[in-house]
């Protein structure tokens, strides 16, 4: 791979891990008819981004909390 300047680019890929192993969860409100819902969920990531040879042992996971509004025709 080459930046526009036909400089060599330097590659990432090595640093990080392709696999994440992780739990979710979450907690919702459903209407029974019709009418609006919401959605509350976290992903808490198992295994660390970086390689252990790049980070020198910082834990570094994946997290996300999301919030969701829906409405049921």
């Amino acid at each position: 791979v080459y930046k526009k300047d036909g400089q060599k680019a330097i590659s990432r890929n090595g640093d990080f891990n392709q696999t994440d192993f992780g739990a979710a969860w979450g907690v919702a409100t459903l209407p029974s008819k019709s009418g609006f819902s919401v959605d509350f969920r976290m992903y808490n990531g198992l295994t660390n981004v970086f390689k252990a040879t790049y980070d020198n042992g910082t834990r570094s996971r994946n997290n996300v909390f999301s919030i969701s509004l829906g409405y049921r025709f």
